[in-house]
């Protein structure tokens, strides 16, 4: 399954959605209720109506595709209720948790957006959720808690504690802890790393989804924003000038990171189960395969919007790119056509260097923008605002 990664507005919440024992824990400034492991939530306070259920484990079960699996256990659910589906849901994959988003008539005849999320556990259980709220009256900031608390709640229960793929880092963060870092010791003493924050962001019809944004944090205790640019050629006092918006400052206590943007005045306190450290890529790194852009095309992967109308990009053994399909009609694969590979406009060779990407286009045209891979199975990174996963063919 794909994993998907999102560009988003923050949702700065902090609270634990469950325990060590893997008992699901209440969110602040909302009520519960539990009846036979059925965990109701809804918001203390508030004009607006939202129900929130966190459902019993599913086990021994033939999943199948996840994807599918929770549109049927949405249907099913559906239709349990007597609720009439207005028109066939939508269903979507997000970095391990799958939904599904459709518009109901209630027993009432009263219309309802209807949200089923799920992920798949490693001992294969699958922990469900729904979401429920009037298709005309709800609050994005209530959909959006409750989304955060399914996705700290799927960190949890599968043990997604070391995001970054590197468990020293995850048993032990300090004052002191030492970031992933690019080579070359001018680069290491100026940059800290790039950190993947959890956020949300609100879609159309007020729908919900998980996030992650990178941000570039440097050793004298500043950082740079949503990363969109090659980090080594930003020039720090030019960029604070120009774009005052991208700034600000962070500290690091224990696994707590504080961020305050400098526009202002609010201190945000990310604790652990909110950020983690994204991978540089190292020397020598090649990427081999086709890959989908999910979010952020547009000004995205080529740089400066150059030859960055197409969704796809696929990378080969010989150090090559190609935004063209390699055969077929589709992209998938790393052999393909030689007009693939010889597009003047669209094809080239790569260098990757640290948290930078460098594209040399056939046609003598060179650029480079920002690069990290969301973990050590590098099957998934971000490259400028775009942010690419894997074909799974």
């Amino acid at each position: 399954m794909k994993r998907i990664g999102f560009f988003c507005i923050s949702l700065f919440a902090a609270f634990t959605a469950c325990s060590q024992t893997g008992d699901i824990l209440s969110i602040p400034g909302w009520n519960n209720t539990e009846n036979n492991k059925v965990y109701h939530f809804f918001p203390a306070s508030g004009s607006t109506k939202l129900d929130y259920y966190v459902m019993p484990l599913q086990k021994g079960i033939n999943m199948g595709e996840l994807e599918n699996w929770t549109k049927q256990q949405a249907q099913k659910d559906i239709q349990a209720a007597s609720w009439m589906e207005q028109k066939t849901g939508v269903s979507q994959s997000q970095r391990g948790i799958s939904s599904y988003v459709t518009t109901v008539n209630d027993e009432n005849k009263k219309s309802i957006v209807a949200m089923y999320i799920a992920f798949a556990r490693p001992d294969k259980a699958i922990r469900w959720a729904k979401i429920l709220y009037p298709a005309n009256n709800y609050s994005k900031a209530d959909i959006g808690t409750a989304v955060a608390h399914f996705v700290a709640l799927e960190k949890n229960e599968t043990g997604l504690d070391d995001f970054a793929g590197n468990n020293t880092r995850a048993q032990g963060n300090t004052d002191n802890e030492n970031s992933p870092s690019p080579s070359g010791a001018a680069r290491s003493s100026v940059i800290k790393g790039v950190v993947m924050h959890r956020e949300t962001m609100t879609g159309l019809g007020g729908i919900a989804y998980p996030v992650y944004r990178p941000y570039l944090l440097f050793n004298d205790g500043t950082f740079y924003g949503w990363l969109d640019t090659d980090p080594y050629a930003i020039n720090s006092a030019v960029s604070h000038r120009e774009q005052p918006k991208k700034w600000g400052t962070w500290a690091m206590s224990g696994k707590t990171i504080s961020i305050r943007w400098n526009n202002e005045q609010k201190t945000n306190e990310w604790t652990s189960a909110w950020w983690n450290w994204a991978e540089p890529a190292a020397n020598g790194d090649k990427i081999t395969g086709s890959f989908t852009a999910i979010s952020g095309v547009g000004g995205g992967a080529g740089g400066g919007g150059y030859a960055m109308s197409s969704k796809n990009i696929t990378f080969n053994h010989n150090g090559q790119f190609t935004f063209q399909s390699v055969g077929g009609g589709g992209y998938s694969g790393v052999s393909g056509s030689n007009t693939a590979w010889s597009s003047r406009d669209g094809a080239g060779t790569y260098i990757l260097d640290g948290y930078s990407i460098e594209f040399r286009y056939n046609n003598g045209k060179v650029t480079r923008n920002s690069f990290y891979f969301y973990d050590n199975q590098k099957d998934m990174f971000g490259i400028g605002t775009g942010v690419y996963t894997k074909d799974d063919k």
